[in-house]
């Protein structure tokens, strides 16, 4: 959004304000007057015109008293935000969902770390915790970029169109200046990127995107909570490290995976008949305090008994027994997901969890996330 559109001219003595140039006019779209001036027309400012003694000043026009707030501003940002949603949903076609399928798949079959995958359907989802997520969920809080101070911190303001981002961007080495005008809306953004990998094979290309991407997060939230501000090329250099340390890790492995995914046991002669054969997962957790982690059983059974797949897992611990717990359903969900199963039941034991879940009182940002995340992704199954 623009501020300056919304800024007026208030007149006093029109000393400061110009006819023909200047935005005076109230109730009109772009403020100023609709005829082009005159030929041989002497007049220039307003104070040419019979005026009050007041000097001139600005106004906003989205408030009702003048006076610019970041509330206002924000209000008005969201409301083209909401225009710009409409025109896409009327523009949208039949493909949106062959298209989800395809990034779902494409996302879930990269060769990053789990944390990654998770980060990337976070974005996928608008469920990354930026300002302007919190600031609509809560009305609390600055929704303006610590970074630059410039613009709301969107997601794709955050990690493309912020002067913090773009420095960063320069120094990667790896480029997508074509996509600059997706920016705003990152699953098209992602889907135009994936369409790259499918034509002209760019997975390395995108993998390091994706490192690239999680580093400058965690340089934000490095600056929004410790007050450090990374330098560019240590983001670069991060991403570039960690991406280099997982491909030479994961070399020659058919299937690789996460080194949080420790253990996978699976009866493949089973994958072809699935289908819509109703699947019941079985979550269990267990908390390692010493090593500050909590390791993840999950089984997939048909209700027969019989055992389809087995996961093992290992995540850090959030210090909440009940959010880890939360957590660990979202991964089960996620890895049954990507199994490409549609017809799942998922077995809880605890009512607590299971409340957890569900009640919405659990108000902090974070178990909303979880909350919506869960939500979100139970979508895919009936």
């Amino acid at each position: 959004m623009d501020v300056l559109e919304g800024i007026r001219r208030r007149i006093g003595n029109g000393r400061g304000t110009r006819i023909w140039e200047d935005k005076w006019i109230p109730n009109r779209p772009n403020g100023k007057l609709t005829t082009n001036k005159p030929h041989g027309c002497q007049l220039k400012q307003v104070s040419d015109l019979p005026t009050a003694g007041k000097q001139d000043s600005y106004y906003w026009i989205h408030a009702q008293k003048g006076e610019y707030t970041v509330q206002s501003g924000y209000k008005r940002w969201m409301k083209g935000k909401e225009q710009e949603g409409r025109n896409e949903g009327e523009q949208a076609g039949p493909s949106h969902e062959r298209t989800s399928s395809i990034v779902w798949k494409a996302l879930w079959n990269q060769k990053v770390k789990q944390k990654l995958k998770v980060f990337i359907w976070k974005c996928l989802h608008d469920a990354l915790p930026v300002k302007e997520l919190i600031f609509s969920r809560t009305n609390k809080g600055n929704p303006m970029c610590g970074g630059c101070g410039e613009s709301v911190e969107t997601l794709g303001h955050m990690l493309f169109q912020c002067k913090k981002a773009k420095e960063i961007w320069e120094m990667a080495q790896v480029q997508w200046d074509g996509l600059v005008h997706l920016t705003d809306n990152f699953p098209k953004w992602w889907y135009t990127v994936i369409e790259a990998q499918m034509i002209r094979g760019r997975e390395e290309q995108i993998n390091l995107t994706v490192n690239i991407l999680w580093q400058i997060w965690k340089g934000r939230n490095e600056r929004e909570f410790n007050q450090k501000d990374k330098e560019p090329h240590k983001i670069i250099e991060k991403a570039s490290m960690e991406w280099m340390e997982f491909e030479e890790a994961n070399k020659g492995r058919k299937e690789r995976r996460s080194i949080q995914e420790i253990g996978v046991q699976q009866r493949t002669e089973l994958n072809h008949v699935v289908g819509d054969m109703r699947i019941l997962l079985k979550i269990h957790t267990q908390m390692d305090k010493d090593h500050h982690t909590v390791g993840i059983g999950i089984m997939a059974t048909e209700h027969s008994g019989l055992l389809h797949v087995a996961w093992a897992l290992r995540e850090r611990m959030t210090g909440d027994p009940l959010q880890d717990q939360a957590e660990a359903v979202k991964l089960a969900l996620m890895n049954a997901a990507k199994q490409g199963w549609s017809n799942i039941e998922v077995k809880l034991d605890s009512s607590k969890l299971k409340e957890f879940i569900v009640d919405s009182r659990h108000s902090s940002w974070r178990t909303a996330t979880i909350r919506e995340d869960i939500q979100s992704i139970s979508s895919l199954f009936h």
